[in-house]
């Protein structure tokens, strides 16, 4: 069974699941005492013009379905280095350009492996490797607000258009065939995602070390999901502001299409749970461990299979300048 769409899904909840909200305190320091003595932290993202920061980012997930009598086993483990230079537009909304420096994917189904490295693209025959190394070094740009807000993405089409002017119309059918796989490698969605997990983790307002929060969020895709998530303002140290978090994972029952199988219905459960650090001057992340555990079965022509998953997401990031 191919279980790239369980691994597409569940990074995209887990994601989701990083959206905060909470009560509101004016103050350009970002950090003031009340009246009980607490004090009080506005996040946000206000990384300085002409800073420069970069990411280490990697994703796995172990998939476990049961199909009768057999035990199909999937491992798969995406690495992806990312270089962020931050400039504003003549509205005040950031700009940053993004750059792809290292991507590595690596998938397992059973006795058949998969291995693809943007630095062996150079030497490589294997069309997939040829498009991770297209975008190595591609620059794309995103906008957003304070609060991690994209407005726009800008660049992958114009990459897709590069890849696919190496063939010509008579390979029509390899075009095709390209272009969906280079959506599924590194889409349209999985840039919105990486963008989301180092920039979508802000309160809309001031809060306390302490204070917890909870917001719910449906999140569309393979399998339409319901994420009730709860957070809390750990510790402010140095700087340095460590958020908690947990959430309860859950599918609903509508008809969907699943890559490989066809149309399906989910019944999946899960937790998730989550630390982050992040600059509180700045809102730049700096480190984030996510973990997460589904269960449930998918049900196809009939039968019912039990599926687990296991997903792990680790994030390193640091000031370059």
């Amino acid at each position: 069974m191919n279980t790239s769409a369980l691994r597409k899904t569940v990074t995209v909840f887990l994601v989701a699941a990083l959206v905060f909200s909470c009560k509101v305190g004016p103050n350009p320091d970002k950090q003031y005492e009340t009246l009980d003595g607490k004090n009080t932290y506005k996040l946000e993202l206000n990384p300085e013009p002409g800073s420069v920061y970069h990411y280490d980012i990697v994703n796995e997930t172990g998939t476990k379905v049961e199909t009768g009598e057999k035990k199909l086993k999937s491992l798969n483990n995406t690495e992806a280095g990312i270089t962020y230079t931050i400039s504003k537009d003549s509205s005040g909304n950031l700009v940053l350009k993004m750059v792809f420096d290292k991507i590595h994917v690596y998938s397992k189904s059973g006795d058949k492996e998969k291995d693809i490295d943007a630095d062996r693209s150079a030497f490589s025959t294997d069309p997939q490797e040829k498009m991770l190394g297209a975008l190595k070094g591609t620059t794309l740009e995103t906008i957003m607000n304070a609060s991690g807000e994209t407005s726009s993405i800008s660049g992958f089409k114009e990459l897709g258009d590069k890849i696919m002017a190496g063939y010509s119309n008579a390979d029509i059918g390899m075009k095709n065939i390209l272009q969906a796989r280079l959506e599924q490698l590194v889409g349209d969605r999985m840039i919105k995602n990486s963008i989301t997990q180092l920039f979508k983790i802000f309160p809309d307002s001031a809060v306390h070390t302490g204070d917890k929060w909870k917001i719910n969020a449906d999140q569309a895709g393979e399998f339409n999901l319901h994420i009730r998530s709860f957070f809390q303002l750990k510790e402010v140290h140095d700087d340095i502001s460590v958020i908690a978090s947990q959430g309860d994972i859950s599918s609903d029952s509508t008809m969907i299409n699943v890559e490989g199988l066809g149309q399906v219905l989910s019944n999946l459960h899960g937790k998730q749970e989550g630390e982050y650090k992040m600059e509180t001057k700045t809102g730049m992340l700096l480190e984030a461990r996510i973990t997460a555990k589904v269960e449930g079965n998918i049900q196809f022509m009939g039968r019912q299979m039990p599926v687990i998953m296991k997903v792990s997401v680790k994030i390193d990031g640091k000031k370059m300048n």
